[in-house]
C-alpha cells in the first residue's frame, strides 16, 4: 500500500488546509459488518496502478451486492465485475499484497476460496480466479496477519501459526515464490506469540513487529531485526524494546522506521503509540511526538513530502483532538493546517494512496465529519502535492527495459532507491555513472527515485 504515494503526476505544490470527502467515489451503503468475525469490517484497501481499489475485510455485501471479504472496485467506487472471486472466503481477510506481474496474495484467517480449500494465504489471478500453482499444502495452520515480498520473489510471512505445511515454524516463516515451505530461513524457536507485521530493508534483513517477548529464546520485547537467514541481528539495539503491542510499521527512505501501536514506551522512554526508530534500534528522540496518540495506532503512511498520516481508534494526538486521524510533520509534531471536522466515529484501519494523491481509507467507522459513510472513503486532501520539479529534458531509457536503465539530464543525482508497487524498497544505493543495472529484478513494474540533494525524480518503470 505504501508505494501507491510514489505513483506521482510530477506537477507543481499545491495548497490548502481541509481534508474533504471525493463524491466522485460513490459507495452507496457502502461496507456492512460480518457479525462474529471480528469488530473491524474493512482490514485493507490498495490501490492498483490502474486506479482499481481492492478493498478486503470482513464483510458480506457492498453497496446491496454480494461480496464476501473481497472485491475489486473501480475508480468510481461501484463494483468491477471482470474481478471474478465467487463464493469469496469463509472468514475474514486480513491484508492483500500486489505483485507485479498483476497477481493479487490475500491473507487471513479464512480457510476456502471459492468453496476451495485454501488455508489462510491465497494468491489469485488478476481476475479474482485462485492461481494453482502456488501451492501452499495444508499452509500456515492458524491466521496470517502480515505478509510482505523480497526482491526475489519470495515471502515472508507473520502471524499466530505455529506451522505452515507441517513443518513447525512459531508465527513466523519465509515460503517460496510457489507457495513452498522455504526451509533456508531458520527462525529457531520462533516468536513466543503474535506477529503483525514485518518490513523488509532494502539489504534484505526484516524487522518483525507485535506481540512477543521472546525470538528464539532471546528476549526482544515486540521488536526484533532478522538477518537473511532468519537469524537475530545482534547489531539491531532495541533496549527493553516496546511497552506493549506493535500494530504497524513503515520504513522512511533514509532507513528510519515509524512504528505504531498500543504501547506508551520504547527502552523505557515513554512514547505513547508512536514512534521512530533509527536504523541501529535505537529511539530517534528527534521525533518529538508530545504526548502522542491517546489510543491505538492501527495504521501508517509516509507521504513523498515526509509527512505522516495516521489511523486508529485514538481521538487526540498530543492534547489535540484529531477522532482516528491525524496528519504529523516529518519531526513527529502534528500538522495543525489539516482539518478534518469532528473526524471518523470509529477506527481506521488502512490509509492509501492514489497516483493523483488522493487518500482512500477504510476501517470500521459509518461516518466521516458527521456524515455517512460506511467502511470506505475517497478523501481530497488539498495540500497534498508532489515536492518534486519537473526536468524537462530528463531520459530514462529503454522503458520497458531487460538489463540496464540509463539516466541522462538529472542534474547531480548523488542516491537512487529502486521501490515495487507495494512500496517494498529493493534497492537503495548512492548512484554510480549514468546507468542502473535492473536484470536482477523480476519481471514488473517498478517505481525509481532519483534524489538530489531535497529535491527528487520519481519515476515508473517495467523491467521485462
Amino acid at each position: 500500500m505504501r508505494l501507491l504515494f510514489l505513483l506521482l503526476v510530477i506537477c507543481n505544490i499545491t495548497f490548502g488546509q481541509t481534508l474533504t470527502e471525493d463524491t466522485t467515489f460513490v459507495t452507496g451503503t457502502g461496507f456492512d459488518n460480518w457479525s462474529g468475525f471480528g469488530s473491524i469490517t474493512v482490514d485493507r484497501v490498495l490501490v492498483q496502478p490502474d486506479n482499481k481499489i481492492i478493498v478486503v475485510g470482513q464483510y458480506i455485501n457492498y453497496n446491496g451486492l454480494d461480496a464476501k471479504c473481497i472485491i475489486r472496485l473501480n475508480s468510481d467506487g461501484t463494483k468491477d465485475t471482470t474481478f471474478n472471486a465467487g463464493t469469496g472466503t469463509n472468514a475474514g481477510i486480513w491484508g492483500c499484497l500486489l505483485q507485479s506481474d498483476g497477481k493479487i496474495i490475500i491473507y487471513g484467517g479464512f480457510t476456502s476460496y471459492n468453496g476451495v480449500a485454501s488455508n489462510r494465504i491465497v494468491r489469485l489471478n488478476s481476475n479474482g480466479t485462485k492461481d494453482t500453482s502456488f501451492n501452499i499444502g495444508t499452509g500456515p495452520n492458524d491466521y496470517l496477519e502480515t505478509v510482505k515480498m523480497q526482491s526475489d520473489g519470495k515471502f515472508v510471512i507473520g502471524g499466530r501459526f505455529t506451522s505452515y505445511n507441517g513443518t513447525t515454524v512459531n508465527r513466523l516463516a519465509r515460503i517460496n515464490a510457489n507457495g513452498t515451505f522455504d526451509s533456508s530461513f531458520i527462525i529457531g524457536t520462533g516468536a513466543d506469540n503474535r506477529i503483525r507485521d514485518l518490513v523488509i530493508q532494502s539489504d534484505g534483513k526484516v524487522i518483525v513487529g507485535g506481540d512477543f517477548l521472546n525470538y528464539n529464546g532471546v528476549a526482544n520485547k515486540r521488536i526484533v531485526r532478522l538477518n537473511t537467514d532468519g537469524t537475530i541481528d545482534a547489531t539491531y539495539n532495541t533496549g527493553t524494546g516496546a511497552l506493549n503491542n506493535i500494530w504497524t510499521m513503515a520504513l522512511q527512505l533514509d532507513g528510519k522506521l515509524i512504528i505504531g501501536g498500543d504501547f506508551q514506551a520504547y527502552n523505557g522512554i515513554g512514547r505513547n503509540r508512536i514512534a521512530r526508530i533509527n536504523t541501529d534500534g535505537t529511539l530517534d528522540t528527534t521525533f518529538t511526538i508530545g504526548t502522542g496518540a491517546n489510543s491505538t495506532v492501527m495504521s501508517l503512511l509516509i507521504n513523498s513530502d515526509e509527512k505522516i498520516y495516521i489511523g486508529g481508534s485514538f481521538l487526540t494526538y498530543n492534547n489535540t483532538a484529531r477522532t482516528r486521524f491525524a496528519r504529523l510533520n516529518s519531526d513527529g509534531t502534528l500538522d495543525t493546517t489539516l482539518t478534518i471536522g469532528t473526524g471518523f466515529d470509529d477506527w481506521v484501519k488502512s490509509i492509501c494512496k492514489q497516483a493523483d494523491n488522493k487518500l482512500v481509507i477504510g476501517g470500521n467507522f459509518t461516518t466521516f465529519n458527521d456524515g455517512s459513510k460506511n467502511r470506505a472513503i475517497r478523501m481530497t486532501d488539498t495540500t497534498l502535492g508532489a515536492q518534486n520539479l519537473p526536468r524537462d529534458n530528463f531520459e530514462m531509457y529503454p522503458n520497458p527495459t531487460t538489463s540496464l536503465l540509463y539516466i541522462k539530464n538529472a542534474g547531480n543525482i548523488d542516491h537512487y532507491t529502486i521501490m515495487d508497487i507495494n512500496g517494498q524498497r529493493i534497492e537503495n544505493t548512492a548512484m554510480n555513472g549514468e546507468y542502473i543495472n535492473v536484470e536482477q529484478l523480476q519481471s514488473g513494474t517498478y517505481i525509481l527515485i532519483l534524489k538530489e540533494g531535497s529535491t527528487k525524480i520519481i519515476r515508473k518503470f517495467i523491467k521485462n
